[in-house]
């Protein structure tokens, strides 16, 4: 009898560490209720015939060959959230009376243990549904939170970070820094401190909020503001920090610091003088008390100076009405003193159709909007307007509350009259001016159409004749009249520019101008074997209008012009501060002293062997270099024969 009562026992033993091991193992609660449900009838003496259910929640899970019959042992529990937990064993068969029907006592103790079990891994289970939860929540947080944070094993690696995070410590690709220590991002004079407020969340001591000088990827160093505290995370201790960036705080605060500083200095030093202030005020107290004589004084000269000043001075009530008007106020309206004082200003000194202008000028000025200068007619007493320019201040009392209107008025008719027939002058000007251009347009058609026709027969002679003599003469008349053609085309050049003021300006680089400019010069530099060199090799960025090229093209022309077979020439730029200076150097004849500065003067020409010019090609750079505001002129080749002429461009403005 005794070895059947162990036998039973290690049974039921068995079966519930059987099905403890069911639930140690796996965390899916419907493979855990039902592999129970299997497990459970080996604990009871009739295995065979018995039928287990188990029901949590409205959820039942029974075991193969299942059968309900009144032969049936049952017992119950209840878990956290109010979850019943019942277990259900039902013998198929009918057996014999035991301890509980005919079940054992040992049988329903089995079954309290297995429901207590069940309780508990029904309630891990539900914990860790809602972790897993928790976590998803929590890593969607981070990721929309606007602040910075990341996860910290007990170590300082980073486990978990959110993309405000990597923006602020520039990080390309978010997973890079995971298993980093975040102390590769702390500045080293904050390394300690990190560290011991890391041990004290660890250790739990607490959360912490502190201040940290940090480095980001890319090398900035900012200030951050760390607040940590200890969580669980995928089952293990670990450290939630939330960073701000509070760099401009910390500027701020450093400012605060510093105004503060200042301004105990100053309350120093007032305090200081302080006693010398109450005696200086005694004094000051005899002083004003002398001012104030000459100031009553003085206040009886200004009634007379305004009695005598040569503008219109005018006091008006906030009814508009006249309280004070001088002496030339009564001139100019041709009243005398009482027939203008108590009068309403606008209905009896505004023409009718000023009246409501005046209206709302005045009123602004009496709401504290002032309008400070305006003009609008006054009616005199013989019929006739006269236009004042006025000043209104408004007049206000001890509480700086406006009681009326201070205005001052000058007399500018005359002023605009003469005004008047200035813009009727300027317009004319305007007028001759556009005949003086269409005029130029004119002369140049008229004197072009000749000169072509020349050009156009010398070229059919040069054809056709076959002896030298007449050749020689048909290409001197040719040569001459490509001269004329010349002179008249810079002749036009130059008045137009000298009609002009003003030009519009782009940005352009002005080593690929010069470049762009003796490239065309490339068939008459390879007739007479001359090398261009050009020394700068950045751009040079400027604001000017695309007509520098002509004067580009005349001083090149120009070093060519006077530049000796087989010779060479040098354009540079060179930075002058706020310009570029453009040096176009040769190496022909010079130019000497008494002509450097005539040379840019209209006709002007340097007598030099065999080469003439029209005498415009240089006036014609300076005009241009006047409108941009710019200088040029000349001086020898520092390096042996020739001449150097520069001219200086302003830079490129930033805005």
């Amino acid at each position: 009898m005794k070895g059947m009562i162990n036998y039973r026992k290690n049974a039921e033993i068995e079966c519930i560490c059987k099905i403890s091991d069911i639930i140690a193992n796996s965390n899916d609660f419907k493979y855990v209720m039902q592999q129970t449900a299997e497990a459970l009838p080996s604990g009871f003496q009739f295995p065979s015939i018995t039928c287990i259910r188990i029901t949590i929640n409205n959820r039942t899970f029974k075991n193969s060959h299942f059968k309900i019959t009144h032969r049936k042992l049952s017992c119950s529990c209840t878990g956290q959230d109010s979850a019943v937990i019942s277990i259900e064993a039902f013998y198929r068969e009918e057996r014999p009376e035991a301890d509980e029907g005919p079940f054992l006592s040992g049988e329903k103790t089995m079954l309290f243990s297995v429901c207590n079990c069940l309780k508990c891994f029904y309630e891990r289970v539900d914990m860790l549904q809602l972790l897993a939860e928790s976590e998803e929540k929590c890593k969607a947080f981070m990721n929309n939170a606007l602040d910075g944070m990341m996860v910290l094993d007990f170590k300082g690696n980073i486990l978990l970070y959110n993309m405000a995070l990597a923006r602020m410590f520039e990080v390309d690709d978010p997973k890079s820094s995971i298993g980093y220590s975040i102390l590769e991002y702390i500045c080293e004079e904050y390394k300690l401190k990190a560290i011991k407020d890391q041990l004290n969340v660890m250790r739990g001591k607490g959360g912490y909020l502190s201040t940290y000088k940090v480095r980001s990827r890319k090398g900035r160093e900012f200030w951050v503001e760390g607040l940590g505290t200890k969580i669980l995370y995928n089952d293990n201790l670990a450290n939630i920090v939330v960073i701000r960036d509070i760099t401009e705080r910390m500027v701020a605060e450093e400012k605060l610091i510093s105004y503060r500083q200042n301004i105990n200095k100053l309350v120093l030093e007032r305090s200081i003088n302080v006693s010398y202030a109450n005696e200086k005020l005694k004094e000051d107290v005899k002083i004003w008390q002398h001012i104030n004589h000459i100031l009553v004084h003085e206040t009886n000269k200004l009634s007379e100076y305004l009695g005598s000043i040569g503008v219109m001075v005018v006091v008006l009530g906030q009814d508009c009405h006249v309280s004070f008007i001088n002496k030339k106020g009564c001139e100019i309206l041709g009243y005398n003193e009482d027939g203008i004082v108590g009068q309403d200003w606008i209905e009896s000194f505004v023409p009718d159709n000023y009246r409501d202008h005046t209206k709302d000028l005045l009123l602004k000025c009496l709401s504290g909007n002032c309008v400070t200068k305006c003009e609008y007619p006054v009616l005199r007493f013989y019929g006739e307007d006269r236009m004042i320019l006025w000043a209104n201040v408004p007049l206000v009392d001890e509480n700086e509350n406006i009681i009326g209107i201070v205005s001052t008025g000058e007399d500018v008719t005359d002023l605009r009259d003469s005004q008047e027939a200035l813009q009727q002058y300027v317009d004319d000007l305007k007028k001759s001016n556009e005949f003086k251009m269409l005029f130029i347009d004119i002369l140049r058609h008229d004197l072009l159409n000749p000169a072509t026709i020349i050009k156009g027969y010398s070229e059919l002679l040069l054809e056709r004749i076959t002896t030298d003599e007449e050749k020689s003469i048909i290409k001197t008349i040719y040569a001459q009249n490509e001269n004329l053609i010349q002179i008249i085309n810079t002749a036009s050049m130059l008045g137009k520019l000298e009609s002009t003021d003003m030009v519009s300006f782009e940005n352009l680089d002005l080593l690929d101008l010069l470049k762009k400019v003796s490239s065309g010069f490339t068939p008459l530099l390879d007739k007479k074997g001359i090398t261009v060199e050009y020394p700068a090799r950045d751009s040079c960025p400027a604001d000017v209008n695309p007509m520098i090229e002509e004067a580009f093209s005349n001083l090149i022309s120009n070093a060519i012009k006077f530049s000796p077979y087989g010779g060479k020439l040098i354009l540079d730029i060179e930075d002058a501060g706020p310009s570029w200076k453009i040096t176009f150097t040769d190496f022909g004849m010079g130019i000497s002293d008494e002509n450097k500065d005539a040379i840019f003067r209209r006709f002007k020409q340097v007598s030099t062997e065999g080469t003439k010019g029209s005498g415009l090609g240089l006036a014609i750079v300076k005009k241009i270099i006047e409108l941009h505001h710019g200088e040029v002129g000349v001086y020898d080749n520092p390096s042996g024969s020739g001449a150097v002429f520069w001219i200086k461009l302003n830079k490129r403005q930033s805005f």
